[in-house]
């Protein structure tokens, strides 16, 4: 019945709990899997739609300012003041400085004829015309765009103005009905909005773009932020354009996270509960078969542990030809312990024999206890019947000093003998219960033949034993002297059909 829960056991975590566990890790770990490759796509489609607005954000703005560069270039002020005759003090009081303080564009020139400077305005004031030189990185090319396009068109475009990152617009200064100039004989309204940090904030709260930067093109940014390249009219790189990025996967990622973690944590600890209490199960199993399988008086083996290394000593008997020896033990007199000083007394007599005889049997021989004073012995490599007298005269001579036991508040000295039945293996016998039959029957002939003696059974033509007596038992409290043994026939005792004795001499 142990065996069987313990296979049971082992099997139902074998074929169960490992599966069960195998399966919830592969569904977490695909779990993990499909989010982490959810949180990146999120994160890759909100990185591109975040650069999408940075894009739009300066087209837009690019947009505003040509819009207006348009509608002061269309002005009648802006014609009757650059058109037909030029007046510095109008142009400042008419253009510059509304462009300035109304929309915050830091720099407006007017290109005259030949693309000469005739006016240039900086931060709201007036500077010498021959400062027009500090636009570049770009504007060129945005000069060329807008020659290049409709008539009554506008340009705008990202361009380097006076070392800084900037949005330019042009716009021709011409009524809309005068189309016989060309446009490189127009005058032209330029307005510069500077990329600066104020101007980026606005654009920030208006996209949806936190902390909007530009540096360097070299900057080293952090995990968090996303960057694009701001790049002129005619491709020079001008700058990195970055801001926080909301990365949405990771925010998924650490919101879902520490869910995943405790159910991660909640089944590793119920598998490890699980696959515990099954290994304590297993533990507790077989600390009962070991229980099941020794003597509790003794701490020998029991009758069951003893038949099943008897067979395993047989199996091993076939493949290394060796010869095995079972030794059926059996006290002489116990029962007059028992009687006259009590059962505590016989068992404390029963645990100091056990004792003796383990420390005399050979390292790999079985010592076990069968119940009451009978013992038996498995003795693995004895070839003949000479090496079977050596092992029963050792272990009769091992009991023969008195025990010293404590009965009550008495200490008192018993003696016992031995009697032994031997069987060694023939090599027609493959059952161990067989060669334990056959030592029983060989005590029989023992305890017939004035116990404190052994008989090895004999195979012979008469299927008669061979006993080796020695003198008449010891009494029970006195020590005597074993005498040489000499040899006596006895005949086998009546038996029944199954081949065990009808009678059995006291013990």
């Amino acid at each position: 019945m142990p065996q069987t829960f313990k296979r049971t056991n082992r099997h139902f975590g074998r074929t169960v709990v490992m599966p069960l566990a195998g399966v919830i890790g592969l569904v977490l770990v695909a779990m993990l899997c499909i989010l982490f490759w959810t949180a990146h796509e999120q994160n890759t489609l909100a990185v591109a739609q975040e650069q999408r607005l940075a894009i739009g954000a300066i087209r837009v703005r690019g947009d505003y300012i040509a819009e207006t560069t348009l509608d002061y270039a269309r002005s009648e002020e802006a014609v009757d003041t650059l058109v037909n005759g030029y007046d510095r003090t109008l142009v400042d009081r008419n253009i510059g400085r509304p462009a300035y303080e109304n929309f915050g564009f830091a720099m407006t020139f007017i290109i005259g004829a030949g693309d000469r400077t005739i006016y240039a305005m900086i931060d709201g004031k007036p500077v010498p015309p021959d400062r027009f030189p500090h636009l570049g990185g770009g504007f060129e090319a945005l000069l060329s765009a807008y020659r290049q396009g409709p008539v009554h068109g506008r340009t705008a475009g990202v361009i380097l103005a006076d070392g800084m990152p900037a949005i330019a617009a042009i716009v021709g200064i011409r009524p809309l009905i005068d189309v016989e100039h060309a446009r490189e004989q127009r005058t032209l309204l330029v307005f510069v909005d500077l990329l600066n940090q104020q101007r980026l904030s606005t654009m920030a709260s208006a996209y949806l773009l936190p902390d909007l930067q530009l540096g360097p093109l070299a900057a080293v940014l952090p995990n968090d932020r996303t960057a694009l390249v701001l790049r002129s009219v005619d491709g020079t790189p001008l700058g990195l354009l970055n801001w926080i990025s909301a990365r949405p996967g990771s925010e998924l990622l650490r919101r879902l996270l520490p869910f995943l973690a405790i159910i991660s944590a909640s089944v590793g600890l119920l598998t490890w509960f699980v696959l515990r209490h099954a290994a304590h199960t297993a533990e507790r199993v077989r600390e009962s078969e070991a229980k099941a399988m020794l003597d509790p008086l003794t701490g020998l083996p029991n009758r069951l542990l003893l038949y099943q290394r008897l067979d395993r000593r047989m199996l091993d008997r076939h493949r290394r030809s060796q010869k095995l020896a079972v030794l059926y033990l059996d006290l002489d007199g116990f029962k007059a312990v028992n009687d006259q000083y009590g059962h505590e007394a016989g068992d404390a007599l029963l645990k100091e024999i056990a004792t003796r005889l383990q420390a005399s049997k050979r390292l790999n021989d079985t010592l076990a206890r069968l119940g009451g004073d009978e013992f038996a012995l498995i003795c693995h490599d004895v070839p003949d019947t000479e090496a079977a007298d050596i092992i029963a005269r050792k272990l009769i001579d091992t009991l023969r000093d008195p025990f010293h036991l404590r009965c009550g508040e008495a200490h008192i000295d018993i003696s016992v003998t031995l009697s032994i039945g031997i069987a060694l293996t023939p090599p027609f016998v493959k059952d161990g219960a067989e060669l334990l039959r056959r030592a029983d029957i060989a005590l029989y002939r023992a305890k017939a033949a004035g116990k404190q003696t052994w008989v090895i059974y004999d195979d012979g033509d008469t299927a008669r034993g061979k006993p080796r007596l020695l003198t008449g038992p010891r009494p029970i409290k006195k020590s005597a002297a074993i005498e040489p043994p000499h040899q006596i026939d006895i005949g086998i005792p009546p038996q029944a059909p199954d081949g065990t004795p009808t009678w059995r001499p006291s013990r």
